[in-house]
């Protein structure tokens, strides 16, 4: 019987402005687990504390949210949903997951309509020499 390959679940997020999160700076993607609140616009990611070695919860923005796709870049950068790539072209576009395809998709950057996006794997990462250049909440002005 083949093994089968786990797959590690991970998230990003920037901590909210009110959270008292002294592990990192303000404007620096932590990472974990992700916890939302249903009913509210809250989200957390869990964390191991560094400096108190206990797990903590930290309020996140929940539009900077990513989730980790499993892909990475070239240069063994991990790929995220919310990722702005690029190629040497010029070709730019944003990660996102389709949840009607079950799948992760790079979205053409200007977005034209609901055809301009294809499925990302390893291959086409590799091929056509995908790049991070930034993520659409922290570079805004890439998505235009």
């Amino acid at each position: 019987m083949k093994k089968e390959e786990v797959y590690e679940i991970e998230f990003r997020g920037i901590p909210h402005p009110t959270e008292e999160c002294c592990v990192v700076p303000m404007d620096i993607y932590i990472h974990g687990g992700i916890q939302t609140i249903p009913w509210s616009d809250k989200a957390f990611i869990c964390i191991n504390d560094p400096i108190t070695h206990k797990w903590k919860h930290v309020r996140i923005m929940p539009e900077s949210i990513g989730q980790k796709t499993g892909l990475v870049t070239n240069k063994m950068k991990k790929l995220y949903t919310g990722d702005i790539i690029s190629s040497p072209k010029g070709n730019r576009h944003v990660v996102r997951y389709n949840k009607f395809e079950a799948r992760y998709v790079a979205e053409l950057i200007p977005y034209r309509d609901e055809n301009s996006y294809c499925g990302i794997t390893q291959h086409w990462l590799t091929k056509f020499n995908k790049e991070i250049i930034g993520t659409e909440y922290n570079d805004p002005e890439l998505m235009e």
